[in-house]
């Protein structure tokens, strides 16, 4: 009997489900855009992350050496939510296939207006559990048809009840 495959469009992509794997294909502009970013490790974006956490905690000091509260305020808090950002992140994975057998757990939110539907993948990769986030396109790009396609696609393989 043939093996069947799940395919749904992602915000830079489409996903794949088979019996085996979860593979994610970045395809387009914005495809190239995370690949180069990213590639499979998340360790340039904590670069980029911890970058930009530096700088605006920079502009902190710098604002509240000057004696401006409000740019001293606003450095610090920003360079504070980055910082909050790549600790909650950290476990975070760019890897573009997943094994079946390695997943544990996976979670959603449905797409809004604002927000496409997001799935986040939990699983074991070198004995650590690590977090795939699988995001897909907002309701006004035809976020709907390709959240019900991988609900459809999660729950026949079984990684969702």
């Amino acid at each position: 009997m043939a093996e069947i495959e799940y395919t749904f469009l992602t915000k830079d992509g489409k996903c794949s489900i088979n019996g085996e794997k979860i593979l994610l294909n970045r395809e387009g502009i914005k495809g190239r855009i995370n690949e180069a970013i990213h590639g499979n490790s998340m360790t340039r974006s904590f670069a980029i992350y911890g970058i930009v956490a530096l700088a605006a905690i920079g502009f902190g000091i710098w604002g509240a050496m000057d004696g401006e509260t409000v740019n001293a305020t606003f450095g610090f808090a920003i360079g504070l939510i980055v910082l909050v950002g790549m600790a909650v992140g950290w476990n975070a994975s760019a890897t573009n296939e997943i094994s079946l057998s390695s997943v544990r757990e996976v979670k959603f939110l449905k797409p809004s207006l604002i927000m496409g539907g997001l799935f986040t993948v939990y699983f074991e990769q070198d004995s650590h559990v690590r977090k795939r986030y699988i995001m897909l396109p907002k309701i006004s790009q035809g976020g709907s048809a390709e959240f019900e396609s991988a609900m459809v696609a999660f729950r026949s393989t079984g990684l969702i009840k």
